[in-house]
């Protein structure tokens, strides 16, 4: 009870209480509204993500509450990234739900790591959060850094140091731990300066590391040479359950030259060079038989101009036993000279003035032309002794050129006329046409006509074009010789083209060939057959970007037919191919499939055989490498012939420093109806040293064993091959000065030795009698310089003076 003098304060009072419990109420019922409000994941698993990419989740948004809500959807992401809509509106009825899908990318500067971006549904009329969620995000680590040189010197003295100043920068998002390996010979030593161990480094994120290598080059080099260098980066794992990586994060090359401490007196001479090669084989089985060759060869210019070039071949083989390689012939000698002023060919060579006019094969004679700009004119002469018929022939040509931009050899239009009799009555005549309009564009004409001992003329034709333009490439060749012409192509008409085409920047290549050719044009029955053969091809190649794989599709079709009135033949063969090659972490595979089938409507019988192969190798970290192929196959005929085939192999290859060993192990199989018909076993092993004088050491050995008739049969071939280079001087060169000059004690006036000399970065040491020798090429100006470590302070150099 109040009263009155409080009345109004009681009034106050209850006003008051009545606000409270009604805010009360309020606050409930908003509380309960958003706790009937829900937002979550559809799939509450970790995102992982990488920098430069967008990451995706769908959310669920659930409205349990009586009524409609109207609410907008915040994403809160942490800095630098950003959302593809940062804000959206979403409407609800009561009791529904909805799916929405937000996206958001994820910066480049991202470290590698967990995060956690939040969403959260504001309410669209209070301004309140009703529900929020975060996501966890893990962003991959992605390795990357920038590896440069600053600095390097152009030349070094033999036995002195050099530096190399490089510098690291950490692009990846991620603290790497850098391990530094250097590529470059045995004989020299590398240490480095600046880095956190003694060849690796911590390079956190985003930050530059400079350190320098220190090279030790080698005192007793005989020669100049060029050391050239490869410094990679690699990542060193710190945590030993993950694999290590063998692909370097990058790497840089460079090459400084070093100078011997004395120079021979041969570099004033100009020279060719050449070698000498012996080489040995030995074959041990049934019938025993191998072969001794010597071979003298020379290949460069007579001058140091390179106008006159020379090719020259000598060889002698001695063989004994049953001896397989009869297309080699035991005596063989070439030589060829090619000039301004013309060419010469002397020895065993192909001798031919076109596709048409020519020895149709191997012969020994000699060829020469004279250059009397804009005409040609030249001759032949040859004789067959290699295949035991003994023709001869005898010819001259003339020729008009309309040179292109590059000169003589690199023609616009060139027009021939040639004549060549093969000494027994028939005379050949031809005419030649080439035009090059292009560059890369070629085309070729030839016309020929060829009487025989009793007057009879018999022609040919020859046409073909080669040629590029942009992502087009193609081939095209037409011949025809009727049956009287003889020479490189007789009795026969053929028509081949290809055509190719590459895309995508060279990554995606495709081609297409035909091929037509007929034999016996006057379907001569006395001839074995009459031979027409109509051939097609499609093919596709391509490399598939960011999986580092390759993949061939190829298809080949053929029809052969005998065109006489009995027929001996008429074939078709299908034959598709497919190869795959596709790069893992630490393997490469490569499966390569070959299905063919085909008929015979003569012999009335068919056939399907199919070849697979499989190969694996192994990245390894060099200098050893792994390699492993599987092979199956079978065949499949009317005529009972069928049989399965399955083959392994195993290699491995070291190679380092000019060494390179081998070893392959090797198995085929062959099995039909009746059981294992052949068993082959076979191991081969490689060697090949190369030396720093130039020398190349090349030896093979390889033992097989084969079981045909349930009887082991072995089999051995070795052989070795030396190859020695050797420089020949030819020539004074023009352009190259001597500079002499000694080296004494201006007080007793002795010769002192041991003093290194640099003229215009050569080096030399003076020797017992106090001279030093230069040859370097003529320049307006030297550049003398003495190391002061090598000369007391009363020594003094002669005057230098440049002799010829």
């Amino acid at each position: 009870m109040c009263s009155a003098s409080t009345s109004t304060s009681c009034s106050r009072t209850s006003l008051l209480l009545a606000f409270l419990v009604f805010s009360f109420h309020a606050a409930t019922a908003v509380g309960a509204q958003e706790s009937r409000i829900s937002l979550r994941a559809s799939n509450d698993a970790t995102i992982n993500a990488r920098i430069r990419t967008v990451a995706s989740c769908m959310l669920v948004i659930d409205n349990d509450d009586s009524i409609s809500r109207r609410f907008i959807l915040e994403a809160i992401l942490p800095d630098g990234w950003r959302a593809l809509s940062a804000r959206s509106e979403v409407s609800l009825a009561a009791g529904s739900s909805d799916l929405h899908l937000v996206s958001f990318v994820v910066p480049m500067g991202a470290l590698a790591g967990e995060y956690t971006p939040r969403y959260r549904l504001v309410d669209a009329e209070s301004l309140q959060i009703a529900a929020e969620y975060a996501f966890r995000v893990n962003v991959l680590p992605e390795y990357s850094i920038e590896f440069k040189i600053l600095d390097k010197p152009e030349y070094v003295v033999a036995g002195d140091s050099y530096e190399i100043d490089c510098v690291l920068t950490n692009t990846s998002n991620e603290e790497l731990l850098v391990k530094l390996v250097v590529d470059g010979g045995a004989s020299y030593e590398y240490r480095f300066k600046g880095l956190t161990g003694v060849d690796e480094t911590i390079v956190p994120v985003g930050a530059v590391s400079q350190f320098t290598i220190v090279v030790a080059t080698e005192k007793t080099l005989a020669r100049f040479t060029t050391h050239r260098v490869q410094v990679k980066a690699m990542l060193r794992n710190t945590d030993p359950s993950l694999p290590a990586r063998t692909a370097p994060l990058a790497s840089v090359s460079y090459a400084v030259d070093v100078l011997p401490r004395s120079l021979n007196s041969s570099e004033i001479f100009h020279t060719v060079p050449a070698f000498l090669q012996t080489t040995a084989e030995g074959r041990y089985g049934e019938t025993p038989s191998g072969y001794l060759s010597e071979t003298i060869g020379a290949k460069g210019s007579l001058d140091e101009y390179g106008e006159h070039l020379i090719d020259l071949t000598l060889k002698k083989r001695i063989s004994y036993g049953a001896d397989s390689l009869l297309f080699d012939p035991q005596d063989r000698y070439i030589l060829k000279y090619h000039g301004s002023l013309g060419d010469l060919t002397l020895g065993d060579d192909g001798y031919a003035f076109s596709p048409l006019v020519g020895s149709g094969g191997l012969g020994r004679g000699g060829q020469f032309t004279v250059n009397l700009l804009p005409v040609r004119v030249g001759a032949l002469y040859y004789s067959d002794i290699w295949s035991g018929e003994g023709g001869q022939g005898l010819g001259a040509n003339a020729d008009f050129t309309v040179p292109g931009s590059g000169g003589w050899d690199d023609y616009f239009y060139r027009v021939g006329f040639n004549v060549l009799s093969a000494l027994d009555g028939s005379v050949s005549w031809g005419l030649s046409q080439r035009i090059k309009p292009f560059a890369n564009v070629e085309g070729v004409a030839d016309l020929a006509l060829q009487n025989d001992s009793s007057g009879a003329l018999s022609p040919a034709v020859y046409i073909s074009t080669v040629g590029e333009v942009d992502a087009v490439n193609w081939s095209g060749r037409f011949i025809r010789a009727w049956p009287g012409f003889e020479g490189s192509f007789h009795d026969t008409q053929m028509l081949h083209s290809l055509i190719g085409l590459k895309l995508l920047d060279g990554s995606l290549a495709l081609n297409a060939g035909f091929q037509f050719s007929e034999r016996n044009l006057e379907l001569d029955e006395a001839l074995p057959s009459a031979d027409r053969t109509v051939a097609g091809s499609l093919g596709i190649k391509t490399i598939i970007p960011g999986w580092e794989t390759i993949l061939g599709i190829g298809w080949e079709t053929l029809h052969r037919i005998d065109r006489l009135a009995t027929p001996t033949y008429d074939s078709w063969d299908n034959i598709f191919k497919l190869e795959l090659q596709r790069a893992f972490k630490l393997i490469v595979a490569s499966l390569g499939n070959r299905l063919e089938f085909g008929n015979d409507a003569v012999l009335d019988s068919s056939f399907f055989s199919h070849q697979n192969s499989l190969m694996l190798e192994y990245k390894s970290a060099k200098p050893w490498r792994y390699a492993a192929t599987a092979k199956f196959g079978g065949r499949i005929d009317d005529g009972g012939n069928n049989s399965i085939t399955s083959g392994l192999s195993l290699e491995t290859v070291y190679s380092n420093q000019g060494t390179n060993f081998g070893g392959l192990f090797y198995n085929t199989n062959t099995f039909k109806p009746l059981g294992v018909t052949q068993i082959l076993l076979g191991f081969t092993a490689r060697l090949s040293r190369s030396f720093q004088n130039g020398h190349v050491l090349l030896a093979l050995a390889d033992l097989t064993l084969t079981d045909t008739t349930g009887v082991w049969t072995q089999g051995y071939t070795v052989s070795l091959a030396y190859r020695a280079p050797l420089d020949i001087p030819v020539s004074r060169k023009h352009d190259t000065v001597i500079v002499r000059g000694r080296v004494y004690d201006v007080t007793t006036g002795r010769a002192m030795s041991g003093v290194l000399i640099r003229l215009n970065g050569l080096v030399v040491v003076t020797c017992a009698k106090g001279e030093y020798i230069f040859y370097l090429p003529r320049t307006s100006s030297t550049y003398l310089q003495v190391d002061r470590g090598t000369v007391p302070t009363n020594m003094v150099t002669m005057v230098t003076m440049p002799l010829e």
